[in-house]
């Protein structure tokens, strides 16, 4: 008989509705006339590229009059509001107001740290990042190519999303994985949580069977997340190894939407870059999205009940303890 004695958590009401993370703004793409507007997080948020090729993402409403700056225009290294053409630099510091000769402090936005890397653009939700944008230990960005990126709407927390990665019950429920051992966690101080296991693929969906036959019946898993909004999966077979990466932008209080790609290790030749490469990482990221696409109807309207979480769910609520020191300030 299974232990099912109840054990007790924090209130879960320290759990931030929009954790301090990197976040996946758009893709380069995306900047139509050097401009791209978002409602996310909460806000209004624009992002422009300067003449020179420089990124920048800040509140999209203008400092003056709350006008649309995704509206505007970009002039230069500047973005310019469509209402009285404040200018404002990368940085969100006005630079010009065409009316007047003295530009007010109330003249600016707030600009938040951002980086571009494989296509796609990211801004941290704060003032100074915590920690650099995430990649893989061990693993050079250059070496590895990317799929186009998919996204997923969960009718659950994020919060509920990222404990998948210590939830035990889940994988085989879930995903047809058997645990093959107990599994290890690491914990590098507040931001950075790590779980590694090892498992027997078992199901018989046909992406299972593709899996099998391609890499092996045996998985060596590695997911690290950060802040537990950024996940990143490495999993290893015999003959195969993929990569996996999501960033889990909560839209409210119930609903998370998954900006999830894949990766897969860059050929060597010029044909393999050009040709082979683009087709493995479009299969693996099938095989992935169809992994996940198996959360979604289990997940809808789940969330933590304290009073009935049982001594199986230890890992999960260490998790859940983790989750509200870092947003009470624990990192300090």
């Amino acid at each position: 008989m299974p232990d099912t004695k109840r054990i007790e958590i924090p209130d879960l009401g320290s759990v931030p509705l929009f954790p301090e993370s990197w976040y996946r703004f758009g893709s380069i793409q995306d900047f139509n006339r050097g401009l791209a507007s978002k409602e996310m997080l909460g806000c209004s948020l624009v992002g422009f590229k300067s003449e020179s090729g420089q990124f920048s993402i800040m509140d999209g409403r203008c400092s003056h009059m709350h006008s649309v700056l995704g509206l505007g225009k970009v002039v230069g290294e500047t973005i310019q509001c469509p209402f009285h053409h404040w200018r404002y630099g990368i940085d969100g510091k006005c630079v010009s107001i065409p009316c007047g000769t003295e530009i007010p402090v109330l003249a600016r936005q707030t600009a938040y740290p951002t980086q571009v890397r494989h296509g796609q653009v990211y801004f941290y939700y704060g003032k100074k990042p915590l920690f650099d944008l995430p990649f893989y230990d061990q693993e050079d960005a250059d070496q590895l190519t990317p799929s186009h990126v998919f996204k997923m709407e969960l009718e659950a927390p994020w919060y509920m999303i990222s404990i998948n990665s210590v939830d035990l019950q889940h994988f085989k429920i879930a995903h047809d994985r058997r645990l093959l051992d107990t599994g290890t966690i690491h914990q590098d101080g507040l931001l950075k949580h790590q779980a590694s296991y090892r498992f027997q693929i078992e199901g018989n969906a046909w992406t299972d069977k593709l899996t099998r036959l391609a890499g092996g019946d045996k998985v060596d898993l590695c997911i690290t997340e950060w802040s537990g909004n950024v996940v990143l999966a490495h999993a290893r077979l015999r003959r195969a190894e993929t990569f996996g990466m999501l960033f889990l932008e909560p839209r409210d209080l119930n609903r998370t939407c998954v900006h999830a790609m894949v990766f897969c290790r860059m050929s060597p030749s010029w044909f393999g870059k050009r040709f082979l490469d683009p087709i493995r990482t479009r299969i693996r990221a099938i095989l992935i999205r169809k992994f996940l696409q198996a959360d979604v109807p289990r997940m809808k309207g789940s969330h933590v009940r304290p009073q009935t979480l049982i001594s199986e769910d230890q890992r999960v609520v260490d998790y859940l303890r983790q989750l509200c020191r870092l947003s009470n300030g624990g990192i300090a």
